[in-house]
Protein backbone atom coordinates (compact mmCIF):
# COMPACT_ATOMS: atom_id res chain seq x y z
CA UNK A 1 0.00 0.00 0.00
CA UNK A 2 1.41 3.23 -0.95
CA UNK A 3 1.27 5.93 1.28
CA UNK A 4 -0.26 9.45 0.70
CA UNK A 5 1.48 12.43 -0.73
CA UNK A 6 2.74 14.85 1.58
CA UNK A 7 2.22 17.95 2.15
CA UNK A 8 5.31 20.58 4.37
CA UNK A 9 4.22 23.40 5.77
CA UNK A 10 7.02 26.37 5.96
CA UNK A 11 7.16 29.95 7.38
CA UNK A 12 8.07 31.71 4.48
CA UNK A 13 8.77 32.48 1.04
CA UNK A 14 12.54 31.88 1.37
CA UNK A 15 11.84 28.90 3.41
CA UNK A 16 9.67 27.38 0.73
CA UNK A 17 12.60 27.89 -2.14
CA UNK A 18 14.93 26.34 0.13
CA UNK A 19 12.72 23.36 0.60
CA UNK A 20 11.29 23.24 -3.01
CA UNK A 21 15.26 23.09 -4.30
CA UNK A 22 16.25 20.41 -2.01
CA UNK A 23 12.99 18.39 -2.82
CA UNK A 24 14.27 18.92 -6.63
CA UNK A 25 17.44 17.53 -5.94
CA UNK A 26 16.19 14.85 -4.09
CA UNK A 27 13.51 13.95 -6.74
CA UNK A 28 10.73 14.18 -4.35
CA UNK A 29 7.97 16.49 -6.86
CA UNK A 30 5.40 15.15 -5.00
CA UNK A 31 5.42 16.77 -1.89
CA UNK A 32 3.83 20.32 -1.99
CA UNK A 33 5.32 23.21 0.02
CA UNK A 34 3.05 25.69 1.55
CA UNK A 35 3.70 28.97 3.43
CA UNK A 36 2.57 29.52 7.21
CA UNK A 37 3.24 33.47 6.21
CA UNK A 38 5.20 33.27 9.64
CA UNK A 39 6.31 30.72 12.26
CA UNK A 40 4.46 28.83 14.52
CA UNK A 41 2.37 31.78 16.28
CA UNK A 42 0.74 31.69 12.58
CA UNK A 43 -0.28 28.53 12.42
CA UNK A 44 -3.51 29.03 13.36
CA UNK A 45 -3.89 31.50 10.19
CA UNK A 46 -3.43 28.23 8.24
CA UNK A 47 -5.36 25.29 10.49
CA UNK A 48 -8.04 24.90 8.17
CA UNK A 49 -5.76 24.91 4.84
CA UNK A 50 -3.62 21.73 7.07
CA UNK A 51 -6.94 20.43 7.39
CA UNK A 52 -8.27 20.74 3.63
CA UNK A 53 -4.91 18.55 2.95
CA UNK A 54 -5.74 15.98 5.40
CA UNK A 55 -8.94 15.45 3.82
CA UNK A 56 -7.14 15.35 0.49
CA UNK A 57 -5.36 12.51 1.84
CA UNK A 58 -2.19 14.24 1.86
CA UNK A 59 0.29 13.93 4.90
CA UNK A 60 1.58 16.75 7.13
CA UNK A 61 4.78 17.74 8.14
CA UNK A 62 6.54 21.08 9.52
CA UNK A 63 9.82 22.65 9.21
CA UNK A 64 10.41 25.62 11.10
CA UNK A 65 12.90 27.91 12.09
CA UNK A 66 14.34 26.71 16.08
CA UNK A 67 15.34 30.37 16.78
CA UNK A 68 17.00 30.68 20.11
CA UNK A 69 15.88 27.69 22.29
CA UNK A 70 15.28 24.50 20.34
CA UNK A 71 13.55 22.63 23.42
CA UNK A 72 11.30 25.53 23.94
CA UNK A 73 10.01 26.05 20.27
CA UNK A 74 9.24 22.30 20.31
CA UNK A 75 7.32 22.55 23.25
CA UNK A 76 5.42 25.54 21.67
CA UNK A 77 5.01 23.87 18.40
CA UNK A 78 3.63 20.58 20.19
CA UNK A 79 0.82 22.90 22.44
CA UNK A 80 0.05 24.21 19.22
CA UNK A 81 -0.72 21.26 16.96
CA UNK A 82 -2.65 19.74 20.36
CA UNK A 83 -4.52 22.97 20.98
CA UNK A 84 -5.49 23.65 16.98
CA UNK A 85 -5.95 19.91 16.95
CA UNK A 86 -3.89 19.31 13.90
CA UNK A 87 -2.91 16.35 12.10
CA UNK A 88 0.34 16.39 12.36
CA UNK A 89 2.99 13.82 14.15
CA UNK A 90 5.62 15.10 16.41
CA UNK A 91 8.25 12.61 13.94
CA UNK A 92 7.29 14.90 10.93
CA UNK A 93 8.17 18.58 12.74
CA UNK A 94 11.96 19.50 11.80
CA UNK A 95 13.20 22.73 13.61
CA UNK A 96 16.05 24.16 11.55
CA UNK A 97 19.08 24.59 11.44
CA UNK A 98 19.67 20.97 12.25
CA UNK A 99 16.36 19.43 14.73
CA UNK A 100 18.84 19.87 17.53
CA UNK A 101 20.46 23.28 17.63
CA UNK A 102 19.11 26.84 18.08
CA UNK A 103 19.21 28.70 14.26
CA UNK A 104 17.13 29.67 11.43
CA UNK A 105 17.26 28.77 7.65
CA UNK A 106 20.10 31.62 7.56
CA UNK A 107 22.24 29.89 10.28
CA UNK A 108 22.25 26.14 7.84
CA UNK A 109 22.96 28.75 4.70
CA UNK A 110 25.92 29.92 6.44
CA UNK A 111 27.18 26.40 6.51
CA UNK A 112 25.93 25.64 2.95
CA UNK A 113 28.65 28.07 1.69
CA UNK A 114 30.97 26.63 -0.78
CA UNK A 115 34.46 25.96 1.04
CA UNK A 116 36.27 28.47 -1.88
CA UNK A 117 33.45 31.00 -0.87
CA UNK A 118 34.24 30.92 3.56
CA UNK A 119 36.33 34.12 3.09
CA UNK A 120 33.23 35.97 2.39
CA UNK A 121 32.38 35.21 6.05
CA UNK A 122 35.71 35.75 7.30
CA UNK A 123 35.46 39.18 6.26
CA UNK A 124 31.76 39.71 7.87
CA UNK A 125 32.89 38.36 10.85
CA UNK A 126 36.37 40.83 10.67
CA UNK A 127 33.69 43.91 10.03
CA UNK A 128 31.24 42.70 12.58
CA UNK A 129 34.51 42.40 15.38
CA UNK A 130 35.35 46.23 13.51
CA UNK A 131 32.27 47.43 14.53
CA UNK A 132 32.61 46.46 18.32
CA UNK A 133 35.48 47.67 18.51
CA UNK A 134 34.54 50.87 17.05
CA UNK A 135 31.46 51.22 19.29
CA UNK A 136 28.79 49.72 21.59
CA UNK A 137 26.00 52.06 19.55
CA UNK A 138 26.47 49.82 15.67
CA UNK A 139 24.59 47.15 15.12
CA UNK A 140 25.79 43.98 13.92
CA UNK A 141 24.71 42.48 10.44
CA UNK A 142 22.21 39.80 11.49
CA UNK A 143 22.28 36.79 9.81
CA UNK A 144 19.71 37.62 6.94
CA UNK A 145 22.30 40.52 6.16
CA UNK A 146 24.72 38.16 6.09
CA UNK A 147 23.40 35.96 3.56
CA UNK A 148 22.40 38.59 1.91
CA UNK A 149 26.38 40.13 1.62
CA UNK A 150 27.51 36.33 0.80
CA UNK A 151 25.23 36.44 -2.61
CA UNK A 152 26.23 39.59 -3.40
CA UNK A 153 29.98 38.98 -3.07
CA UNK A 154 28.95 36.23 -5.27
CA UNK A 155 27.05 38.16 -7.70
CA UNK A 156 23.99 35.77 -7.03
CA UNK A 157 20.52 36.71 -6.53
CA UNK A 158 20.65 37.71 -2.72
CA UNK A 159 16.70 37.67 -2.63
CA UNK A 160 15.61 34.71 -0.77
CA UNK A 161 12.58 33.40 -2.65
CA UNK A 162 14.89 33.62 -6.07
CA UNK A 163 18.26 32.14 -4.81
CA UNK A 164 19.01 29.58 -6.72
CA UNK A 165 20.02 27.00 -4.02
CA UNK A 166 21.11 24.68 -7.03
CA UNK A 167 23.93 27.01 -7.92
CA UNK A 168 27.05 24.35 -7.01
CA UNK A 169 29.05 27.98 -7.32
CA UNK A 170 27.16 29.14 -4.38
CA UNK A 171 25.68 25.99 -2.55
CA UNK A 172 26.86 23.39 -1.00
CA UNK A 173 24.23 21.36 -0.68
CA UNK A 174 25.89 18.09 0.23
CA UNK A 175 27.63 19.91 2.97
CA UNK A 176 27.48 17.42 6.14
CA UNK A 177 25.41 20.37 7.80
CA UNK A 178 22.41 19.69 5.15
CA UNK A 179 22.06 15.63 6.08
CA UNK A 180 19.53 15.77 9.25
CA UNK A 181 17.23 17.92 7.33
CA UNK A 182 18.03 15.99 3.48
CA UNK A 183 17.12 13.04 5.65
CA UNK A 184 13.71 14.05 7.15
CA UNK A 185 12.85 14.79 3.57
CA UNK A 186 13.81 11.72 2.62
CA UNK A 187 11.95 9.88 5.53
CA UNK A 188 8.95 11.29 4.40
CA UNK A 189 7.33 8.27 2.38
Amino acid sequence: MSRAPWSIWVEGKEDQAFIESLLQRNGRLEIEVHRIEGGVGRLHKVAQNIRRQRDKGRRIALVLDADRDVDARRREVRGRIAELSLPIDDKHVFLLPDNRRAGNLEALLEELAVAEHRAVYDCLDAYRNCLKQASDDYQEPGRKGRIYAYCEALDVEPRGPHRDYLDRDAWDLSAPAIEPLRSFLVSLR
